[in-house]
């Protein structure tokens, strides 16, 4: 079992209309272009509080599909950090 596995999503686009937006029929085949994430600074943020922990701390990072999602939930982890685009409310 992995301490702490990161997934990231980091798609170009958004079909459809923006993340959070209601879809509408006028909307339905546009490309909307979304902000890149800064991952490698967020896993580098964890990776340094866990050696500040002075506690060995497995981590893992791996892009998020389907498959890993799974396998991740499967095989165990005691914290599953998300990195991706979400709907704003």
């Amino acid at each position: 079992m992995r301490d702490v596995t990161i997934l990231s999503s980091t798609p170009l686009v958004s079909i459809g209309g923006p993340v959070g937006a209601s879809p509408s029929s006028s909307s339905t085949s546009q490309h909307h272009t979304l902000p890149i994430l800064n991952w490698g600074k967020e896993f580098a943020r964890i990776r340094s509080a866990a050696v500040e922990s002075s506690k060995a701390i497995s981590l893992s990072h791996e892009v998020c599909t389907i498959n890993s999602f799974t396998k991740t939930l499967t095989l165990g982890t005691r914290v599953l950090h998300y990195i991706g685009h979400g709907a704003s409310s």
